[in-house]
């Protein structure tokens, strides 16, 4: 150990811990730097030598730098958000703006379920005529009946089939990442009161 040269003294002092630096420093000083002073020169230069601190770095003599991986952070996925659907007022001023532009164009107006969701919907009753099924619905908000056959749309989704217990709806479920989701509803005939 006295013949431990300064350069690999100073390569050692960086990955091991005080203590053990220190003991170093006395064990390889020469035998003319024994005296109480000299000792303690080695082991200030010790301490200034080796890392300060519990959280100092020290670097794994086993591992090669260039060949460690470093893995990216996965990034949370954010859940998407439901969109907030308007107020029925403004929902049917839109409709009636619609049938408005229709009939000044002569297009084709909108179905009169278009302005209400799916859940403001409920069936009061089903007919079967020659063409198939239909529904009489009622819409909550305004508490008026209309007579339904399947393909007509809602504000939220559509009519996918009308069966003698009841009505079963398309609902598109719209979020804020611009993704629509369908989603079956069944609405079954309300039973009389």
């Amino acid at each position: 150990m006295k013949d431990l040269c300064r350069s690999c003294y100073h390569s050692w002092v960086a990955i091991l811990p005080l203590p053990v630096v220190a003991l170093l420093a006395v064990i390889a000083a020469p035998a003319s730097l024994a005296s109480a002073s000299s000792a303690a020169r080695t082991l200030t230069w010790a301490a200034k030598a080796a890392p300060s601190g519990s959280k100092a770095r020290r670097r794994d003599p086993f591992v090669v730098p260039s060949r460690v991986k470093v893995e990216p952070k996965a990034e949370a996925k954010k859940e998407p958000k439901t969109l907030p659907v308007p107020a029925v007022e403004s929902r049917l001023s839109e409709y009636r703006s619609l049938v408005r532009q229709a009939a000044a164009t002569g297009g084709v107006a909108p179905d009169k379920l278009s302005p209400y969701l799916v859940e403001e919907l409920t069936v009061t009753g089903i007919f079967r005529t020659s063409a198939g099924y239909g529904a009489f619905v009622m819409a909550e908000p305004t508490k008026l009946t209309f007579f339904v056959r399947p393909g007509m749309r809602t504000y939220d989704g559509a009519i996918k089939e009308v069966t003698p217990t009841g009505v079963r709806f398309v609902k598109n479920i719209r979020y804020d990442d611009g993704s629509v989701r369908q989603q079956l509803e069944f609405r079954a005939l309300r039973s009389g009161k």
